[in-house]
């Protein structure tokens, strides 16, 4: 098997280290690191590939996503772990780690060959072209916007032109 990134337990040290947590808060996060090495062991004892092995890596990751959000932010007798939410990331990398481990496990064929977790891309690409600036002009043929510009202009001064003469 090859080897998965661990964003969620890099949060709970992180978090663990932090200087700002409270005392109060320092007990549950100590259990949470008990609790994170119980449910990957759990989960790491699920035969891939099985029929039923998605049922169970998602019952396993939901009764420990529940104690990290309810017993331990939820329920904590501070509220710095709640209010720090958005910032810790506790509950989010949760699923961050877990679905490299649902592909890995639950999909069959993919060995050591396969690239699971965290890589570079690209988000979005665009191609930008001067083409579209482009149209058809009967009597001129293809021309630009600044070409129909001046053909205007030049056809209302030979207008008024013939005009004043």
């Amino acid at each position: 098997m090859p080897k998965l990134p661990q964003p969620h337990y890099a949060k709970l040290t992180a978090c663990l280290e932090n200087t700002r947590l409270p005392d109060a808060d320092r007990e549950g996060v100590q259990e949470a690191l008990r609790k994170y090495q119980e449910w990957r062991d759990r989960i790491e004892s699920i035969d891939a590939g099985k029929p039923d092995t998605l049922e169970k890596l998602i019952a396993v990751t939901n009764q420990y996503k529940r104690f990290i959000e309810l017993d331990l932010i939820f329920d904590s007798p501070e509220n710095f772990l709640y209010r720090q939410r958005g910032q810790l990331k506790l509950d989010n990398s949760i699923l961050e780690e877990f679905l490299p481990q649902l592909i890995f496990r639950s999909l069959r064929g993919i060995d050591d060959s396969f690239e699971i977790g965290p890589r570079n891309t690209f988000t979005g690409l665009s191609f930008l072209s001067s083409l579209s600036l482009l149209y058809w002009q009967p009597r001129t043929g293809w021309g630009t916007e600044r070409q129909n510009q001046a053909a205007r202009l030049y056809s209302r001064q030979k207008a008024v032109s013939a005009n004043i003469l």
